[in-house]
């Protein structure tokens, strides 16, 4: 993503308030954009639903639960096949073969499209929903894999004004046509106005994604060979994806959930905790963009370049050095922004808790959730770090022992009681990032002997 934080500090250069806003509010979307709409579009969809009457508060219960297993489900199944095409066609930028990444694209989609139409197929038709609710499920399903798909290659794009819009339009379409389908015939054919603005969205990303890279070569390899290539990746992406929501899985299915549907349950307090503590860390995911991370990568490229270009010990040293500058700024700075945002959270948590309508008894799990946000996103930070160095093995540990720091933790709080929900969680990530913290320092103090290693066995 550092491709639109560079050009989003174009913004911050006229040095003006109206350049400032722009700027922190066209990050904060594209970088926390699809779930960030996607849930005040719920909130709002769902309270329209339960609104009209309380016979109507199931309605809103498979509505949400819905989208929300559609979200999760194409997370999981195309996270790892992101991380694996990202590595392709960043390759592909980097040695100037423009027109190999329209052809990875299209067999990208035409791979995630056919493994989400079997998954999503099997998993809805057994659900326990009805004919409309099942099929517009499935189609909305293959809309949100081809979005964030389309993310992937977008990642350097310049006009990201026109990705804004699409995702406003797309969300605001998908809102109405869902409140005006809910009017007409029930919950079947709100989830099928979603789903039609879902599928604007789609639509309109691919356009941009073929206007950004119109050059086309039907020869170029074959992106399931670089996939296999690149294995690890694949798994990384799966294991944190699956350990972001292993949690939540655990307490549906534990006797703290509640069955809404078929085979289809949820945690209603728990989730929603867990769902505002995400949309908190909307600050640190914009700074990421925009300052953490264009900042890392200006000061990596003197490194590789030192590399690259057979410098001596000195200037890799050197490279080494305002790298760790570089990040040292940069968590400095996070935990100055993000740190007091979430601080404040916490503190005003029985303030918040009235309108989150969670209960007071659920204020600890509020607390551990908000807590637990930040960290995540300090976690994932540092993970990203790890990609750039192709520290792919020690990116899978991290990964697979977040997912079981999460699994198992998760289910001890859940045999503790109530109060305890998300304190699993909380340390499942403080866990997984001092491992992350002192494997990246381990790593950084022997950076130097890894390079010239490396550079002696392509020699």
């Amino acid at each position: 993503m550092a491709g639109i934080g560079f050009r989003l500090q174009n913004l911050l250069s006229s040095r003006n308030y109206r350049g400032l806003i722009s700027a922190y509010g066209y990050s904060a979307i594209i970088s926390s954009g699809p779930w960030m709409l996607s849930m005040f579009s719920l909130v709002v969809v769902g309270l329209f639903i339960s609104g009209t009457g309380n016979a109507n508060a199931a309605d809103a219960a498979v509505f949400r639960i819905s989208v929300t297993y559609i979200y999760a489900g194409s997370l999981l199944l195309g996270g790892g096949f992101h991380l694996g095409v990202s590595r392709y066609i960043s390759d592909r930028f980097y040695a100037g073969q423009m027109e190999d990444v329209l052809p990875c694209f299209m067999r990208s989609a035409a791979a995630i499209l056919g493994i989400s139409f079997l998954f999503s197929c099997f998993w809805f038709a057994f659900s326990g929903l009805n004919a409309v609710q099942a099929v517009s499920c499935i189609a909305m399903f293959q809309s949100l894999s081809i979005v964030w798909l389309c993310m992937v290659f977008l990642s350097a794009a310049k006009g990201y004004e026109q990705i804004v819009f699409g995702f406003i339009f797309g969300h605001s379409v998908g809102a109405v046509l869902a409140l005006y389908g809910y009017s007409l015939a029930g919950v079947g054919y709100a989830l099928a106005g979603y789903a039609a603005g879902q599928f604007i969205l789609a639509f309109w990303l691919s356009l941009r994604v073929f206007r950004e890279f119109p050059s086309y070569n039907p020869e170029t390899d074959d992106i399931l060979t670089a996939l296999r290539k690149n294995w690890l990746l694949i798994g990384i992406g799966f294991a944190f994806n699956l350990g972001i929501w292993i949690d939540k899985i655990i307490i549906w299915y534990s006797p703290l959930g509640t069955k809404v549907i078929g085979w289809f349950h949820c945690a209603e307090n728990y989730d929603t905790c867990l769902f505002f503590s995400y949309l908190t860390i909307v600050p640190a995911m914009a700074l990421f963009l925009i300052r953490i991370e264009t900042s890392f990568y200006r000061a990596y490229s003197v490194f590789f370049t030192a590399v690259v270009g057979g410098g001596d010990l000195d200037a890799i040293q050197d490279g080494k050095k305002k790298i760790m500058s570089s990040l040292w700024l940069s968590v400095t700075r996070l935990i100055k922004t993000q740190g007091a945002v979430s601080l404040c959270l916490v503190l005003a948590a029985p303030v918040i808790e009235p309108y989150l309508g969670i209960g007071i008894a659920n204020i600890p799990t509020l607390r551990f959730a908000l807590v637990a946000a930040f960290l995540q996103a300090l976690l994932l930070f540092i993970l990203i770090f790890f990609l750039y160095f192709d520290w792919h093995v020690g990116a899978m540990y991290l990964s697979l022992l977040f997912l079981m720091l999460n699994a198992f933790l998760t289910g001890i709080s859940i045999m503790a009681g109530p109060q305890y929900l998300a304190l699993g969680y909380l340390l499942a990530v403080l866990g997984a990032l001092i491992a992350a913290i002192y494997l990246f320092n381990s790593g950084m103090e022997y950076l130097e002997f890894e390079t010239f290693s490396k550079q002696s066995a392509i020699m």
